[in-house]
């Protein structure tokens, strides 16, 4: 987002470095809150608000000009905050106790793999096709995470 913002947005560091530590802030803010939230709340109520933001703050990050693309990633940071250790900790309610201790491993296995190879594909998408596309793949991918969120929450299992 650095990269995006200061070289291809031409961003001022100061206020690309102030943007992205509101991105680790609100993140941080996120898993708090809503941290405190989940013991009041069943998890499905907020699941879907949370990917939909995700996908408002790419989409700002995306199209957003100025301002907008700072807010975008901090909504971004707010809305990613509680999505992974909530699905984590519900996991048990969606497939059991038998299966609940492997689905976990399966979960954090997945996301360990993401969070390897989701930056590095984005980094050889925006060297082919520059940094701008950056802010379009985010939104790609939330969208993609809401439409696997929608099919599991109908089959059941979500």
């Amino acid at each position: 987002m650095y990269s995006l913002f200061t070289q291809a947005r031409g961003v001022a560091a100061c206020r690309a470095g102030s943007w992205l530590s509101a991105y680790w802030a609100c993140l941080t803010l996120g898993r708090l809150l809503f941290g405190w939230i989940a013991g009041r709340t069943p998890v499905a109520g907020w699941l879907r608000p949370c990917i939909v933001g995700m996908a408002a703050g790419a989409g700002l990050i995306a199209f957003g000009g100025g301002v907008a693309s700072g807010l975008g990633l901090a909504l971004l940071g707010l809305c990613c905050g509680p999505i992974y250790p909530s699905l984590i900790a519900t996991t048990r309610g969606r497939v059991g106790d038998a299966h609940a201790a492997n689905a976990v491993g399966f979960q954090v296995a997945a996301a360990a793999l993401g969070q390897s190879l989701l930056p590095a594909l984005l980094g050889l998408l925006a060297a082919r096709l520059g940094l701008e596309v950056v802010g379009p793949a985010l939104l790609a991918l939330a969208l993609a995470l809401f439409g696997t969120h929608e099919r599991l929450a109908r089959s059941g299992t979500g």
